[in-house]
């Protein structure tokens, strides 16, 4: 099933101190800029007029509004600075694609009756909202009901996912993930698009409390790489959750602790970056980004910017996924020169590894390397032709 949706940007145009002819041009090129590098492929978009967009997505039967959110905080600070006079709401109208269109079209009093009465909206849709001060808000109907909690659960089940180090035949380390047993699919960022986790708040915080587990249990002979979302970090009403729950980590553990900061987009920015070298170089020793995107622009990275950049081929047949690897290898002359490592994820048999290899990727991860571990891996020395490893479902 393909998602469909309609992006509709509201705002008080008068606040901005621009005339409306200028605004609604203005609103276009900036909302345009951020989902054409941020709305990837097969994922699509279409201007429906200066402040709505139709956006599809094939992958899934429901947008992710947390993607979104931060188009919200980018037009906030682009058109309205740190001035309190101003907001920026995005409304999202999911349904048929004639209910999306049919949704763009209200003009500004049809759309203040219909946020005031949904019976007034077009059929067969369903309408959420986001803006700086309520980051995901979903339709009247369901946001009575009681909001959702992040708390893990006492007990949970832990994964290990090795990272080999090709050059040396050596599992560098392990990314865990972990989620409350009994609750939910086992997400993971060391696989494809499909296996990121549908809240990453929760996913986050198991996987600390996994982290702190495993580091009571018995010292850590290589690297744990403990999984953070981009946009816990840097968007302003997810960050002090974000930081609360890396606090937990001991100081004594730093130096055996790597941070995989997950939902990248292709350019993160300078000042973005720098917010997140800040966050997290108290806790880990190493900070690395998985992207899901082959043109990561490595290029607008400084020197040491990161410890590595590891991208996840994508979710599509043999051909597609060969293309992307061979793309995302083509870019390893800009990570030699920044000293940024480069390394592939979901790599999913042994052609694919083979091909990694082949083109100079020295790291690597996903199920050709091995399975979901109960124990880490990190400092086994294995030959290429022995993985993948088995040895846990």
């Amino acid at each position: 099933m393909t998602a469909i949706a309609c992006l509709r940007v509201v705002l008080e145009t008068g606040a901005t101190g621009l005339r409306e002819a200028v605004v609604g041009p203005l609103v276009e090129k900036l909302a345009g800029a951020y989902l054409e590098t941020r709305w990837c492929w097969p994922r699509e978009f279409s201007p429906l007029s200066h402040y709505s967009f139709l956006l599809t997505d094939p992958r899934a039967d429901q947008l992710d509004l947390r993607e979104l959110a931060r188009l919200s905080d980018d037009l906030q600070t682009r058109l309205f600075g740190q001035s309190a006079t101003g907001e920026v709401t995005l409304l999202v109208f999911e349904g048929p694609e004639a209910a999306a269109r049919g949704f763009a079209a209200l003009d500004k009093e049809a759309l203040a009756a219909a946020l005031r009465n949904e019976a007034l909206l077009p059929a067969g849709g369903r309408l959420s909202r986001i803006s700086a001060k309520a980051p995901v808000m979903e339709a009247a109907e369901s946001a009575a009901s009681d909001p959702p909690t992040h708390a893990p659960e006492p007990s949970l089940e832990v994964r290990f996912h090795g990272v080999y180090f090709s050059l040396k035949d050596v599992f560098i380390g392990d990314v865990v993930s972990a989620h409350a047993e009994n609750r939910g699919r086992r997400a993971s960022i060391v696989e494809g698009f499909e296996q990121l986790p549908s809240d990453p708040a929760a996913f986050d915080e198991t996987c600390v409390e996994a982290a702190l587990e495993c580091l009571a249990k018995a010292p850590i002979k290589a690297i744990l790489y403990v999984p953070v979302a981009y946009d816990n970090l840097v968007r302003p009403s997810l960050r002090a959750a974000c930081v609360k729950r890396l606090s937990a980590l001991p100081a004594d553990s730093r130096n055996h602790l790597g941070a995989v900061i997950y939902g990248v987009p292709r350019d993160p920015g300078f000042g973005a970056m720098t917010q997140i070298r800040d966050t997290l170089g108290r806790h880990f020793q190493t900070i690395d980004l998985r992207v899901d995107d082959p043109a990561f622009e490595v290029e607008k990275l400084g020197v040491h910017a990161v410890a590595g950049v590891s991208f996840a081929l994508p979710t599509t047949d043999r051909r597609g996924r060969m293309a992307a690897l061979r793309q995302f290898a083509s870019h390893r002359s800009h990570y030699k020169q920044r000293r940024i490592w480069a390394s592939v994820t979901n790599v999913r048999d042994g052609e694919e590894l083979a091909a990694c290899a082949a083109l100079g990727v020295p790291f690597m991860s996903g199920p050709a390397v091995c399975r979901p571990q109960l124990l880490p891996l990190g400092g086994r020395l294995i030959q290429r032709g022995d993985l993948p490893i088995r040895e846990a479902a």
